[in-house]
């Protein structure tokens, strides 16, 4: 009996590929399973998502070879993530690839040949690169990767190999890597057993006399056997391990980090009448698909009504996904847990965590060894044994999109799809719901659950306005800080207390100018202005991540006049510790959450502080709960405000109100300072009342008069290439397809950043009041072939 089956490839195209299943892998090819293929000149991997016993296809290749025979997905999340593919827009083989830790991946290893030795190019980069192999003959590609830095290699080896001037060929390596230790046990337990054999061993048997004395301490004791080796050497066990005295064993280690979290006192808090109806509603349906849109205001204890939901579905023997958007929400997240449902093992999953740890964790909750995973965007995908909830916290935050690879899906809505399938329920909490989840929730798709009022002991704080544009006109002050907010933060730092500041940018200096010829540097893969970084001297395109080394004179006219406007999250920080004179300043942003328990430092340092300044990026802006935090100030209010983008409002009015509901969450009464040179915006005078309802209406009827979501679905097609004559023509013929399929199209246009990282780009933007012939048109017709298009469904953002 001849077997097929449909496999799905890691490539941009949305179709399977039918291979023949060889008679001697029958028996062990499931769909789930990872195997290798050969895909034009390469091989691949891919995953099995189809078995049938006959094909229409003429000519088929054989199946090569198993990953391995255990299949990484079932029929359920397979379906789940087919579905996830299709509303993205996306390949089923990039989705499956996307929802694993590298670890389960088999990846391409590609080694470089020079081929064209007389070869000259005219980039700097490209002779780098064909210096390094005419000296050697050939090299890895992650070898390349060392030698050139973070310029772009593969735009450099596409170059040269256009030029027939090198080769690349291409290995396939497992990186499945399980972390092993050798152990070794006593088959005996008998304490004076084991001393009985050491006093009746032989007299020169002096190191198998010691080991056994050292069993004999504690028989049940599990020993590392590279330890017993370094001290009592190889024959001493070797020799015990014949007599049959000994076990040696391999086992696996598990590399789960131990998050710590931020220290606080366990508090009993008793529920509120809101609290208590909104947890006996969710109760109600715990076995059905509902989703549940809560709404409470900042400090009004959502984080409580999880808590007790969560209990529930743990006694009922299953398990919960808790998502947030930031890694910075995590450590008290995980401390407020681990306190409220001990013994219950809590695991942490995001993608700053090393790949083995992501590889190891992803399996112990597959295998039931955890129920209560904390996770960013990606731990939707996680598999759990028995899923019976599923928590977005924060749900309106950008940072649930996917940005890059693709597929493009936003967590949140993942979540909803992923619970359908599980037949279980999804909260979606928030004190700034998005304006799509609110207008569903008023129209009966979510159920509605409010938390009108803060808990009891805390009240929401009062927010004040300072009008920039006064501050610098009447007072001459042109420093980051009001003298208003100034004096509040040393008042605050006077009493002991804590303050938050936000600023919506991090490094240094975000625009350096020369003063003498004005000239500005740019990063020449983008053409954007650099961000001057203090620490480490560096000019960085934050961008594509292409950086320089910072010089105290122009590059352009060699003057010393090279300033450094505007500011950064750094410079903040310093010009801080000269105008408060204090050094109690924790500084907490990208850079610093890069590093390996970068936020959890920062944050327990911050908790741990008495008195203090927590200054930092829209990540400080939610989820942060410090009682004895009394002043929030937002450094500009502006920043963002006037995006060319229809959410630009939504998302200044929800920055402000989430950072505003930092201040005053303990006994003490808060206080907002926001610093703005925009007082009459909505956003802003919207923030100020604190009442997301007057907001949601204004903003609603915005979206009505000018048809955007949620009375639209939008869809974004993004095309690249280095040449800005191609681009244009081909953003041209697609946009006029499409319009030919009777669809409403805007564009094609330059994106707002028309070249990044070396490529222009072009845009169209496809609007229709449902998403489905959208996608049948996208599948109908030929997407380019000939240079990159990035297929984005309700993009977040339009620059």
């Amino acid at each position: 009996m001849s077997l097929f089956a449909e496999i799905a490839l890691p490539v941009p195209l949305r179709q399977n590929f039918t291979y023949y299943v060889p008679e001697e892998l029958a028996e062990i090819v499931r769909v789930g399973v990872q195997v290798l293929v050969q895909f034009g000149k390469r091989q691949k991997a891919g995953f099995v998502v189809g078995l049938s016993e006959k094909t229409e296809l003429t000519e088929v290749k054989p199946i090569i070879d198993i990953v391995d025979p255990v299949p990484l997905f079932d029929e359920i999340e397979l379906e789940f993530l087919r579905e996830v593919a299709y509303l993205n827009f996306a390949s089923l083989g990039e989705t499956l690839k996307s929802a694993l830790p590298t670890g389960f991946l088999v990846r391409e290893k590609g080694r470089v040949f020079l081929e064209n030795p007389s070869f000259v190019p005219q980039e700097a980069v490209s002779q780098k690169i064909l210096s390094y192999l005419s000296n050697r003959g050939n090299a890895s590609i992650s070898t390349l990767r060392r030698l050139v830095g973070k310029h772009r290699l593969y735009y450099y080896l596409g170059k040269l190999k256009s030029a027939r001037a090198i080769s690349i060929e291409y290995d396939l390596v497992e990186q499945k890597t399980p972390l092993v230790k050798r152990v070794v046990r006593s088959r005996i337990n008998d304490p004076d057993k084991l001393r009985e054999l050491a006093v009746r061993s032989a007299r020169n048997a002096f190191k198998k006399k010691a080991l056994l004395y050292l069993l004999a301490e504690d028989p049940t004791r599990e020993y590392d056997y590279s330890l017993l080796q370094k001290a009592f050497g190889s024959p001493a066990l070797k020799s015990l391990e014949a007599d049959g005295l000994i076990e040696v064993a391999d086992e696996e280690i598990l590399r789960i980090p131990q998050e710590f979290g931020i220290s606080r006192p366990s508090t009993k808090i008793e529920l509120t009448d809101e609290q208590k109806f909104a947890i006996r509603s969710i109760l109600s349906s715990l076995d059905s698909p509902c989703v549940y849109l809560l709404y409470g205001v900042t400090g009004s204890g959502k984080t409580e009504v999880y808590i007790e939901i969560i209990r529930e579905v743990l006694s009922r023997g299953k398990g919960v996904i808790y998502l947030v958007p930031e890694i910075s929400m995590i450590p008290q997240l995980f401390t407020r847990l681990k306190l409220a449902l001990a013994p219950e093992r809590i695991a942490v999953f995001h993608s700053y965590l090393a790949d083995g740890e992501r590889y190891d964790i992803f399996r112990a909750v597959k295998e039931g060894i955890y129920r209560v995973v904390i996770g960013a965007r990606s731990a939707v995908f996680l598999q759990l044994k028995s899923l019976g909830l599923i928590i977005v916290d924060e749900e309106h935050s950008s940072s649930y999109k996917q940005n890059e690879p693709p597929p493009y899906y936003n967590a949140r809505d993942a979540a909803i799809l992923k619970a359908n399938y599980y037949s279980c329920p999804v909260i979606l909490g928030s004190a700034t719901p998005s304006i799509e989840s609110f207008y569903r929730a008023t129209k009966g798709e979510y159920k509605l659950l409010e938390l009108s009022k803060r808990i009891p002991g805390s009240r929401l704080p009062s927010v004040e306005i300072v009008d920039l544009k006064d501050e610098r006109a009447s007072k001459k002050n042109f420093s980051i800080l009001s003298s208003r907010l100034r004096s509040e933060l040393e008042n605050c730092l006077a009493r002991g207390e804590k303050a938050i500041l936000l600023l919506n940018r991090r490094g240094y200096s975000n625009l350096i100018q020369c003063n003498n010829c004005g000239y500005v540097p740019k990063c020449p893969d983008c053409g954007i202005s650099y961000t001057y970084h203090r620490i480490g001297e560096k000019l960085l395109c934050h961008w594509c991540g292409r950086e320089e080394r910072a010089t105290e004179s122009c590059p352009n006219c060699g003057s010393f006049r090279f300033r450094f406007k505007g500011w950064g999250t750094q410079r903040i920080e310093s010009e801080l510790r000269e105008l408060l004179k204090t050094t109690r300043i924790f500084r907490l942003d990208r850079d610093a959450v890069s590093l390996k328990d970068g936020a959890s430092s920062v944050l327990s340092e911050f908790a741990n502080s008495k008195g203090g300044i927590l200054l930092g990026t829209q990540m400080i802006s939610k989820g942060l709960d410090f009682p004895d935090v009394t002043l929030v100030g937002v450094l500009n209010a502006d920043i963002g405000l006037n995006l060319p983008d229809f959410r630009s409002t939504e998302r200044t009015f929800e920055l402000l109100a989430q950072v505003s509901g930092r201040a005053g969450r303990g006994e003490k009464e808060g206080k907002v300072i926001i610093q703005t040179f925009s007082p009459s915006s909505p956003a802003i005078q919207y923030a100020i009342s604190q009442n997301y309802h007057t907001f949601y209406t204004y903003e609603i009827e915005e979206r009505r008069a000018t048809n955007f979501p949620p009375f639209s679905k939008i869809l974004l097609i993004l095309l690249f290439h280095s040449n800005r004559e191609k681009v244009a023509r081909a953003a041209q013929e697609l946009s006029e397809k499409l319009r030919a399929e009777k669809l409403e199209v805007l564009g094609a246009a330059p994106a707002p950043i028309e070249r990044l990282r070396g490529e222009y780009r072009y845009q169209i933007l496809i609007r229709n009041k449902e998403l489905s012939p959208i996608l049948k048109t996208l599948d109908k017709i030929s997407l380019p072939r000939t240079l990159k298009v990035k297929v984005v469904v309700d993009p977040i953002e339009l620059v």
